[in-house]
């Protein structure tokens, strides 16, 4: 799960953002501060004391008419490979969404889509 809040940090507005996720049957966080690069991009940096010194640029490059999703494009980091991330208010169960998700994809040159995975907001 992906929580945003808005707020200023070293005279910067961007994002404050912490990631749940369970792994081992535990719940674990990932806190993190979003500085916005421009109208569409972002530089993660980590917040927390094992994140800190970790950074990853984002940005989104499709966002829902309505706000409810949007498709997200992350660029390598040590820890993990580039890829896309679909966030959403909701459950994107509607197979409408799904083969509109995959076009996005396939239009931003996107090689093989494997999998969608929902992750809510």
């Amino acid at each position: 799960m992906f929580h945003y809040t808005i707020e200023r940090r070293e005279g910067k507005w961007g994002l404050a953002d912490t990631v749940t996720y369970v792994r081992s049957k535990k719940k674990k966080h990932i806190l993190g501060f979003d500085y916005l690069i421009d109208t569409d991009s972002f530089v993660w940096q980590g917040s927390g004391f094992l994140t800190k010194h970790l950074s990853s640029k984002w940005r989104v490059i499709h966002l829902d008419p309505n706000n409810e999703w949007a498709l997200i494009y992350f660029e390598k980091t040590f820890f993990t490979p580039a890829g896309y991330d679909v966030i959403a208010r909701d459950s994107l169960t509607s197979e409408t969404k799904s083969t509109q998700i995959t076009q996005i994809l396939k239009d931003h040159s996107v090689p093989q889509l494997r999998k969608i995975n929902q992750v809510h907001l």
